[in-house]
């Protein structure tokens, strides 16, 4: 892939954006990078009885962050992501559209993020908020405080940063990161989904001069998140839509890569 122009701002963006995406890819191609969509045939059939679940995955542990990631089919057609790490808990169910759900547990504080068609609905106790991609200032304001002092979204915050520290790019990691990259555009931390991004693509942009690069599973998930970006940083710094709208589209895309990723190498993580 060769690139004709990058902002000074970031180097990559995230996100369809509507109709804006025809006209707007810099990108010297006509159409976007190799998808994952010959990759949605190797997700593997799930019985049919209602609430089964099937490890498809080996449960992978990380010593150094002392948390265990466990990825398994559902039979409603997503993956699942469980993690736990002490008092924090972290569960993800992915659907190959993009669509998620997000249960994020803590000691007394629980939060649960559903994204829609029309924005993300955000439970933390009794109170439930939904935010539309174009969200009053009131409504956004809303969000950071419902979220400023939940100790599970502290936590999802905190295990996330120690794994973008280390450079971790793993599919296991990848499904922690999205979701810190969409809480901390909601809760005020705007570079959150661009942090997120840059490592994911990081061997993507390595070689953005290379001539080819291999048509695998792995080469297919970086270029995807890399277009994403691409139109993450058009949607932002060059279409001036709202910040909400930005990341819900690149949050959208992005999961929806990853459930392709995670189907297209047999879920492994």
């Amino acid at each position: 892939m060769v690139l004709i122009r990058w902002s000074s701002v970031a180097l990559i963006g995230a996100a369809v954006i509507g109709t804006a995406q025809s006209a707007s890819h810099n990108v010297a191609a006509a159409a976007p990078p190799v998808t994952l969509a010959a990759c949605s045939a190797a997700v593997a059939a799930v019985p049919a009885q209602s609430g089964v679940r099937r490890t498809i995955a080996e449960v992978k542990h990380y010593p150094k962050h002392d948390i265990t990631f466990e990825a398994n089919g559902t039979t409603d057609g997503a993956i699942q992501v469980d993690a736990r790490s002490g008092e924090f808990g972290f569960r993800k169910k992915v659907f190959q559209d993009g669509t998620f759900t997000v249960d994020l547990e803590a000691t007394n504080d629980r939060v649960a993020i559903r994204y829609s068609d029309t924005g993300v609905e955000i439970s933390r106790g009794d109170e439930t908020l939904v935010l539309t991609t174009t969200p009053s200032e009131e409504n956004a304001a809303a969000v950071v405080r419902l979220l400023a002092d939940s100790r599970a979204a502290r936590l999802l915050r905190t295990k996330s940063a120690a794994f973008e520290a280390d450079e971790d790019d793993s599919s296991a990691a990848a499904s922690l990161l999205l979701v810190d990259g969409l809480v901390g555009s909601l809760t005020g931390d705007v570079g959150a989904p661009m942090r997120v991004a840059r490592l994911l693509t990081k061997k993507a942009r390595a070689q953005l001069q290379s001539a080819s690069r291999p048509n695998t599973c792995y080469y297919s998930w970086e270029d995807t998140i890399l277009w994403a970006y691409l139109d993450y940083e058009e949607c932002v710094y060059y279409y001036f839509y709202p910040l909400t709208m930005c990341s819900l589209k690149w949050t959208l895309q992005a999961e929806s890569a990853w459930f392709r990723f995670i189907a297209c190498s047999g879920f492994g993580f």
